[in-house]
């Protein structure tokens, strides 16, 4: 299986497992964000109505079906922290050179800058996670 086809893959579970969190707790999420560092990918998702490959034109389907194009972002692959540990570095230079609370905290801030996300819990009460601030 090529990369592109296994970061297809990758956007596909990643759809499937918001859908699994969102059906399996009391909460209503209002919007959503998917990132992804594969301009491949986005480009399968924005031609989904192009011919494809039957391996691409099913995940792409079952994507957009839960996801629509418009939840998809670019995030360019330095910046992806889901990447850190494929940079081939040993574990003390690794533990040494990331604070991992930090890292995530300000990698999560700089994307929601873009895009605030409105969660409101089950009942009355309605929270909002403006990290945009």
């Amino acid at each position: 299986m090529t990369i592109p086809k296994l970061e297809l893959q990758a956007a596909l579970y990643s759809v499937r497992l918001r859908k699994l969190i969102i059906d399996e707790h009391d909460i209503v999420i209002d919007r959503v964000q998917h990132w992804t560092d594969s301009v491949t990918v986005l480009q399968w998702l924005h031609g989904a109505d192009k011919k494809q490959n039957v391996f691409v034109a099913n995940r792409v389907a079952e994507i957009i079906q839960d996801a629509p194009v418009d939840q998809w972002r670019h995030v360019r692959g330095p910046n992806n922290p889901a990447d850190i540990g494929t940079r081939g570095m040993t574990m003390e230079a690794l533990k040494e050179m990331v604070n991992w609370a930090g890292m995530v905290s300000s990698a999560s801030r700089r994307m929601a800058r873009r895009s605030a996300v409105l969660i409101t819990a089950g009942n009355d009460s309605a929270q909002r996670a403006d990290f945009a601030q």
